[in-house]
């Protein structure tokens, strides 16, 4: 069924902010643990995605992702949803969070940048 995610896990605001240290270590983590269904660079096509349904996101829609908030990804990871593993006891919340910035960076990476002002 779809992912119900609570109110008040939405609203949740990510305590790290995006420097380069906490994407390094978010980058780390995410090679380490989604890479492999969510694909090195986030497009959902690891070595082991067709083997689920659905399959596994595409980290690097920014439409999407454009209406998921932090709390909602920081859910996600936290909690899982079949297939997805849960990660709570896995990661700790450091490690969470840093994970929401790195998926955050996929998705801002897709998209076109502005042309220079001339």
């Amino acid at each position: 069924g779809p992912w119900v995610v609570p109110e008040a896990a939405k609203q949740a605001r990510n305590p790290m902010a995006p420097s380069p240290g906490a994407l390094a270590a978010g980058r780390s983590v995410y090679l380490d643990k989604c890479a492999e269904c969510h694909g090195d660079s986030g497009k959902g096509d690891g070595p082991q995605a067709k083997m689920y349904s659905p399959l596994p996101s595409d980290l690097t829609d920014a439409a999407r992702l454009s209406k998921e908030t932090d709390g909602e990804l920081f859910y996600k990871i936290t909690y899982g949803h079949k297939p997805m593993p849960a990660f709570r006891k896995r990661l700790t919340d450091e490690q969470r969070w840093q994970l929401v910035l790195a998926i955050r960076a996929f998705s801002r990476a897709e998209q076109p940048s502005a042309a220079p002002p001339k």
